[in-house]
C-alpha cells in the first residue's frame, strides 16, 4: 500500500484560477499529487493511502481515488478539469510550459491552442489519462454565451465535427458511448448543431450532413451505411499506400546494399592494383626498365578504369537529378568512334572491331563528350561480357527520322525477358561472364534519352547481343568545305 506523501513546498509552475469541474481517477496517487501541487497549485488533503480530497480557490471539492489500470473508468465529455487564467498571453505561456515539462511529469498529450471556447484554451492529458483545460474566458464568462446566442453560440457544423473527430475517432477520451457515435442535429449529443455528423473511425475524419431539419431514422441508417462503406474504401487506400511505401523502402534498401557492394568492389580493385604497382616502383630500386614500364602502364590503365567508373557514377547522379545538360554540336561520327576506340585500345587489343559508316553520314548533332561516353560504355560492355578475341561490329545508318548506331558482339547474348532490365542501375544479366558495377548501360540510356533518342537491346542471329542507339534528326548539318586541289 502506498505511503502518505508530504505536502510539496515548491511554488506551482502554473498560475491558475478557479478549478471549474471534473472528477479524477488515478493510477499512482503519489505521482499525481506531486503533479497537482507542483504544476497546478491544487490544495491536496490525503484522506487515505488511496484517496485525496482536492480543491482550488472554491468550496468545490474533488475526490481522487487510485485504481488499477485494468479497471480505469471511462471518461465522459464533462469529465475534464478546467482552470481559468487571466489573459490570452497566460494561456500561451501555460501551453509552452506544459510542452516543456511533458516528460518530467508524464504528460501524454498536449493539444494545440483553440479559440472554440472563451478567447483561448487548450487541453492536455496527464499520466492518468485525465484531461485538463487551461482557458481564458471573456468578460462575463460563459453566461454571455447564453444571453447573446446570436453572437456567441458556436454550435454548428464545424464545432460538432471537431467534437466527433476529437472525442470519437481519435479516442482521446474513453467515452462510454457505443462505437460509431453519431452527434449533432437530431441526436442526443450536441443536438443544437446545424449538422448531423457521423465519424468514419480509425482517425479518418467525420462526415457532416447539413440541413435545417432532423434526419429521419431510416435516412440515418442509409447515411451510416454509406459512411461505413466510405471508411472501408479510405482504409483500403491507406493500406495500399502503406504497402507501396513499404515496397519502396525495401527497394531503396536493396539498391543501397547493391550500390555499396558493387561500388566498393569496383573501387577497391583498381585502387589495390595501383597501390601494389606504385609500392613496387617505390620499394624495388633494382627493377629493370621493361618491368618499370609495365608497372607504370598498369597504374595508368587502372587509373583510367577508375576514372570511367567515377564518371559513370557522376553521370548517373546527374541523370537521376535531371541535371544532365546536353550541349549539341555538329561533329563527325567517325571522330567520336575513333576517340572511344583509342581510349579503350588496350581492352580492345586482340579483337577485330569492324566499323561500317555510310558515306552520306558525315556529321551528327550530339554532345561529343556525352556521346563518346555512350560508345565507351557499349564497347566496354562488349569487352566485359564476351570471350577474349571475339569480334565487335559497329554500324551506322540513316533512317527516315534520324540515325541509328549499332554496337554488336558475339558473346552469350541475354535472356529475352531481360531486354529492359539490362538498362536498370546495378543490373547484370543472368548470362554475364565478366565483372562490372552494372552502371554503364543505365548511364548510356540516360544520355541517349537526354538527346531525345532511345536505346534498345536485341539478340543477334547466330549468337551475341546488339545494342541499337536511335537519335532523331536535328536539322540540316552545315556544309563541309572541300579542300582546294593542289
Amino acid at each position: 500500500m502506498p505511503a502518505i506523501t508530504d505536502r510539496s513546498t515548491k511554488t506551482p509552475l502554473l498560475k491558475t484560477g478557479i478549478l471549474n469541474h471534473g472528477t479524477l481517477h488515478v493510477r499512482d496517487i503519489a505521482k499525481s499529487r506531486r503533479f497537482y501541487e507542483e504544476v497546478l497549485g491544487i490544495e491536496c488533503i490525503q484522506t487515505s493511502p488511496l484517496s485525496l480530497m482536492i480543491r482550488k480557490g472554491t468550496a468545490h471539492v474533488y475526490a481522487v481515488v487510485e485504481q488499477p489500470a485494468g479497471i480505469h473508468p471511462p471518461m465522459t465529455m464533462l469529465n475534464h478539469n478546467g482552470f481559468e487564467v487571466g489573459s490570452l498571453g497566460e494561456v500561451e505561456a501555460a501551453h509552452e510550459l506544459i510542452a516543456t515539462i511533458k516528460e518530467e511529469y508524464g504528460i501524454k498529450k498536449v493539444m494545440p491552442i483553440s479559440h472554440m471556447h472563451g478567447d483561448a484554451s487548450f487541453y492536455f492529458m496527464d499520466q492518468d489519462d485525465n484531461w485538463w483545460e487551461i482557458v481564458h474566458v471573456r468578460p462575463g464568462g460563459y453566461v454571455a454565451d447564453f444571453d447573446d446566442k446570436a453572437n456567441w453560440d458556436l454550435t454548428g457544423h464545424h464545432e460538432v465535427a471537431e467534437w466527433v473527430d476529437l472525442f470519437v475517432n481519435e479516442k482521446k477520451l474513453r467515452l462510454h458511448y457505443r462505437p460509431g457515435l453519431e452527434a449533432g442535429l437530431g441526436t442526443d449529443t450536441l443536438s443544437g448543431a446545424r449538422a448531423y455528423c457521423v465519424p468514419l473511425g480509425a482517425g479518418l475524419g467525420v462526415v457532416a450532413f447539413t440541413g435545417r431539419e432532423d434526419v429521419p431514422l431510416e435516412q440515418r441508417a442509409v447515411l451510416q451505411g454509406l459512411t461505413r462503406q466510405a471508411a472501408v474504401a479510405f482504409e483500403r487506400l491507406r493500406l495500399a499506400e502503406e504497402a507501396r511505401s513499404a515496397a519502396l523502402r525495401a527497394r531503396t534498401e536493396e539498391m543501397r546494399s547493391a550500390l555499396l557492394s558493387t561500388i566498393s568492389h569496383d573501387l577497391r580493385t583498381p585502387l589495390a592494383v595501383v597501390t601494389g604497382a606504385a609500392t613496387a616502383l617505390k620499394d624495388e630500386a633494382s627493377l629493370d626498365g621493361p618491368t618499370r614500364r609495365s608497372l607504370v602502364e598498369t597504374i595508368c590503365d587502372e587509373a583510367e578504369r577508375l576514372e570511367r567508373l567515377v564518371r559513370n557514377l557522376l553521370d548517373m547522379t546527374r541523370v537521376q537529378a535531371g541535371a544532365l545538360k546536353v550541349k549539341r554540336e555538329w561533329v563527325p561520327l567517325e571522330e567520336i568512334i575513333g576517340s572511344a576506340r583509342a581510349r579503350l585500345a588496350k581492352q580492345l587489343s586482340g579483337r577485330t572491331v569492324h566499323v561500317e559508316l555510310p558515306e552520306t553520314l558525315t556529321l551528327v548533332a550530339v554532345d561529343p563528350l556525352l556521346f563518346e561516353q555512350v560508345l565507351l560504355n557499349l564497347l566496354e560492355n562488349a569487352v566485359k561480357y564476351t570471350p577474349p578475341g571475339s569480334p565487335i561490329d559497329m554500324m551506322a545508318r540513316v533512317t527516315a527520322t534520324g540515325i541509328e548506331l549499332e554496337v554488336c558482339d558475339r558473346g552469350p547474348g541475354f535472356d529475352p525477358q531481360e531486354s529492359e532490365r539490362l538498362f536498370e542501375k546495378f543490373y547484370r544479366g543472368a548470362r554475364s561472364i565478366g565483372g562490372g558495377a552494372g552502371l554503364g548501360l543505365a548511364v548510356s540510356r540516360g544520355i541517349v534519352e537526354a538527346h531525345g533518342g532511345r536505346i534498345s537491346a536485341v539478340n543477334r542471329p547466330g549468337g551475341g547481343a546488339s545494342f541499337v542507339v536511335s537519335l532523331p534528326s536535328e536539322g540540316t548539318p552545315p556544309l563541309v568545305p572541300e579542300e582546294d586541289a593542289a
